[in-house]
């Protein structure tokens, strides 16, 4: 099954005045959530009028929850149940914040972000896009942010869903998207990172000159200049796309996205994630190689370079 993820919308009941006017402002709001993330769903509490099926599109994944009062415990659990991941109140009641509060996830109000409250929406989405889409951006950037979210995708690529991190790492059927930046400079040498040996995941040892996760939502040329920049300090010019392959064990499987680029330095790496970084000839790298000074994974990807570069 694909990961979803679940957000619980309140909107308002049947006798307040603004109700239709919000239940016809959410659909374009959930429409816009789908725009950006596919597998998105929604658990929708309101009114009798909520239900009618003039005012939702067939394509919307809603379902409709009616827990038996407005008790903030019952809705928490109902959230709980569903794995909700935020909570987004067009209502006016209280009862959705404190049910929010009791199930650990945070609340947005969309008329509060419209106003620029939070300040951050102000800088974060463009003063030309319509209200739906503001408030869309805002909403996903908070779950994506609060969960450390990834995208799963198949083979090809292709986004399918998303999952925290805690949850993508330790099943390894759900394949997430990872870049590689192979450093050389200008005489032919490898850069290569020391892992902190505060690292869970081949401490000490020698590893690629950049790696880390596309993040959700993220493009994968957006991600390789975000790690260049967070581990060395430096912004790749015209780097260039060598392959894409699956790296699998028993803990996760990446989608692993590979480029390479000639710069000599300066680098001012991240020292909470590495202890040092050093140019290696293909002899120094082919000597340590299955001595346990390189990590696995680098082993791995050292191997399908070469093969790329006979290739070339």
């Amino acid at each position: 099954m694909h990961p979803k993820v679940s957000i619980a919308y309140f909107l308002p009941s049947d006798t307040e005045s603004a109700g239709e006017t919000d239940r016809r402002h959410a659909v374009g709001v959930m429409t816009a959530i789908c725009r950006r993330w596919p597998f998105a769903r929604f658990d929708i509490f309101g009114g009798r009028k909520t239900r009618d099926a003039e005012k939702w599109p067939d394509d919307l994944p809603a379902d409709f929850v009616s827990p038996e009062s407005y008790d903030p415990q019952a809705i928490a659990l109902a959230m709980q149940q569903s794995d909700c991941r935020i909570a987004v109140c067009h209502c006016r009641r209280q009862e959705p914040s404190a049910a929010a509060e009791i199930a650990g996830i945070p609340v947005v109000f969309p008329e509060q972000i419209l106003a620029g409250d939070p300040p951050v929406m102000r800088r974060a989405e463009s003063s030309g896009q319509g209200a739906a889409e503001r408030i869309a951006g805002y909403i996903c950037r908070v779950v994506a942010e609060a969960d450390e979210l990834l995208d799963v995708v198949d083979s090809g690529g292709r986004l399918i869903g998303a999952a925290p991190r805690c949850r993508v790492h330790g099943n390894n059927r759900w394949l997430h998207r990872v870049v590689h930046l192979l450093v050389l400079d200008s005489a032919g040498r490898l850069l290569l990172q020391k892992r902190s040996v505060n690292k869970s995941v081949a401490p000490g040892r020698w590893d690629t000159s950049v790696g880390g996760h596309v993040d959700c939502g993220e493009d994968v040329e957006s991600a390789l200049c975000r790690e260049a920049s967070e581990e060395l300090g430096f912004l790749p010019r015209n780097p260039l796309f060598a392959y894409q392959y699956i790296h699998s064990n028993t803990h996760e499987s990446e989608l692993v996205f590979t480029f390479t680029c000639t710069h000599d330095g300066p680098f001012r790496h991240n020292p909470e994630e590495i202890d040092a970084v050093a140019f290696w000839n293909p002899a120094e790298i082919s000597a340590s190689l299955g001595k346990g000074i390189l990590s696995d994974n680098f082993e791995d990807e050292y191997r399908r370079y070469l093969r790329w570069l006979e290739n070339e």
